[in-house]
């Protein structure tokens, strides 16, 4: 009951303030994107794309990136357990395994599983803002990027300040953060020391995390040096997060460390950027701790990157870029053995604007060890509606080589197949954006994905002892998502408000041909429907606080609705939060078998020592 009057209370405090704000004046700031290679605002690209800026992760004051993703369109998240101790996530419909995470333009992705893509060392404190790309990447990315890219851009402080916070509360539950910035006219450096840990909130769903960060810029004479770098270590118990249905006490403790190098030597003309990226994860996962002996998985995944990319803009209307790249990764492994292959390419993107016209198109080619050639273009073109919207279409392919588990992996309730073909597709878009006022705006799309290959798991008859790694004939996904998204902007008081109100609407449906078979692990989990709305305002008291709701209908038939609030008071340099999750106390699962916490609440408490 507290619960229902806190939440009715938020919404009517901030309507009563918006609507006592009869004078406040408003634009629309551009927000320019960066993972599309060429920096292009926001209202300006060919795509459907989303960003969560500063303003609203500090806002929305939620414990994971993955929390934050599935408050946008056709955007789910299928955790496996709470604080993003693993968290896979889903764009338009794709599998967790066909999208590329980016930490600053770089990709994190895991080759072992796509399970581990989300082990980012990055905690809230550190990210600038999250731009979300939907629709096919491969074109500028290369493997992986089917449904879409996640770019998580980290800060870059403008002050020298020191903080701490410290977390508690039900399920055991305590964290603790030490955040420091130092900034001078030449460099900026952010840096945190972080660790939460939980009993857990059902039979062996405890966890342990623990992780350092590093972001620096160097602004030279020759250029500007980029040097980011973090360590996570993660232990948890992984209930039945593999074999769906069958009761094992899994446990599972992980090494993630991952560092990365770029200098930009910039003129008013031309920018050359080499980089270098080194990324290692260690995993050892024992599949029932009641007897370990009996698949005790140890491995080692390596992943080393050299990219050089050139810029120029050739006029005011065209703006070119083009590179070239070597990837190479390997795996050492218990069961799944040793492994090695490497990834060359060549790729290049322009961007032109004519009167109301925008068009931009890449091209890339990959030479892989283990799949040979492959090459992936992409083309949209945009029409400008005035100075208020946009309408654009768009084609694309992309392509996705098999993982190393989907491979080799054989603990008795798993089969991999060593005979697995890349994945490869088109994907077909339309949509726009339109203002209906300087601070509202409307967004919108449909779209088709034709896949052939596509990996799943799966049973062939109910008694099948194991599920099998397989590639389907075909799949076609189609959907459509709409997203209503208003921002109070600058010359606003902080009395109370709504500052920032978002829903979305996602639909998805999937047709997918194959060989008959009894069950599919992953293909028939997204959601159907999916339905979002946040809230964002200013209280009486100088509290300020968040609700969200979010509804999912799965293609299996099973639905459920989350809902999550915040609230905060600072008071000079002390800071008290009051966070929930799940505060409907919903019974669910987001991946079949493994069950998701009930309503969850903790207090934070921020100190700013200087």
């Amino acid at each position: 009951m507290l619960i229902k009057v806190f939440m009715l209370s938020f919404v009517l405090g901030c309507v009563s303030g918006l609507m006592a704000q009869d004078s406040v004046q408003y634009h629309a700031n551009p927000v320019i994107v960066t993972a599309t290679r060429i920096a292009t605002d926001e209202q300006k690209l060919n795509r459907s794309v989303d960003v969560a800026d500063e303003s609203l992760l500090g806002d929305l004051a939620l414990p994971s990136v993955g929390d934050v993703l599935q408050r946008f369109a056709n955007i789910s998240v299928e955790s496996r357990g709470a604080f993003g101790m693993q968290t896979d996530f889903s764009i338009r419909g794709t599998l967790f395994s066909q999208n590329t995470i980016l930490v600053n333009g770089l990709s994190l992705n895991d080759p072992q599983t796509a399970h581990y893509n989300f082990n980012l060392p990055l905690s809230a404190s550190m990210i600038d803002r999250i731009e979300i790309l939907r629709g096919p990447g491969s074109s500028q990315y290369g493997a992986n990027a089917f449904g879409g890219v996640v770019n998580v851009i980290t800060k870059i402080p403008e002050e020298s300040t020191a903080s701490v916070q410290v977390m508690g509360g039900e399920n055991g539950l305590v964290g603790g953060e030490v955040t420091a910035q130092y900034a001078d006219a030449s460099v900026h450096s952010i840096n945190s020391v972080s660790f939460k840990k939980s009993d857990g909130y059902h039979l062996d769903t405890d966890f342990l995390s623990q992780a350092i960060t590093t972001s620096n810029r160097i602004d030279a004479a020759a250029g500007q040096i980029s040097l980011t770098g973090g360590y996570e270590k993660k232990d948890y118990g992984a209930f039945d997060f593999y074999t769906p249905g069958k009761n094992l006490q899994s446990r599972e403790a992980l090494q993630t460390g991952f560092a990365d190098a770029s200098f930009s030597m910039q003129s008013s003309l031309f920018t050359l950027t080499p980089s270098v990226q080194y990324r290692r994860n260690t995993d050892q996962f024992i599949l029932t701790i009641t007897s370990p002996a009996y698949y005790t998985n140890n491995s080692a995944t390596d992943v080393f990157q050299c990219e050089v990319i050139a810029q120029m803009k050739m006029s005011d209307n065209v703006t070119v870029t083009g590179g070239t790249s070597i990837l190479w990764d390997d795996i050492i492994s218990t069961y799944e053995g040793d492994h090695t292959r490497n990834n060359g390419s060549l790729f290049a993107s322009a961007a032109a604007a004519f009167q109301q016209w925008t068009f931009d198109g890449s091209l890339r080619f990959d030479a892989n060890s283990d799949y040979g050639d492959v090459v992936c273009p992409s083309l949209s073109a945009g029409y400008e509606l005035g100075t208020r919207g946009k309408i654009y279409a768009a084609v694309s392919r992309a392509f996705r080589e098999p993982s190393y588990t989907e491979l080799y992996i054989n603990d008795g309730f798993n089969a991999g197949n060593p005979g697995l073909r890349p994945e490869l597709g088109w994907s077909y878009e339309a949509g726009g954006s339109y203002r209906l006022f300087p601070s509202i705006r409307l967004t919108s799309a449909i779209f088709q994905n034709d896949q052939k290959n596509l990996i799943d798991y799966v049973m062939y008859q109910a008694n099948d002892p194991q599920y099998h790694a397989v590639n389907f004939e075909s799949a076609v996904l189609r959907g459509a998502e709409l997203s209503l998204r208003w921002d109070r902007m600058e010359g606003t008081s902080n009395e109370p408000a709504l500052r920032s109100f978002l829903f979305t609407y996602g639909y998805l449906d999937s047709q997918i041909k194959h060989d008959s078979v009894y069950a599919a692990k992953y293909s028939n989990n997204y959601p159907r429907h999916q339905v979002s709305c946040t809230i964002v305002g200013t209280l009486p008291l100088s509290l300020s606080g968040s609700i969200g709701i979010v509804y999912k209908r799965k293609a299996a038939g099973n639905s459920y609705t989350l809902a999550d609030a915040s609230l905060t008071e600072h008071a000079g340099d002390f800071g008290l939060g009051l966070r929930g999750t799940n505060l409907l106390n919903q019974s669910y699962e987001e991946n079949p078998g493994v069950p998701m916490p009930g309503r969850w609440i903790w207090l934070v408490l921020d100190y700013k020592l200087f």
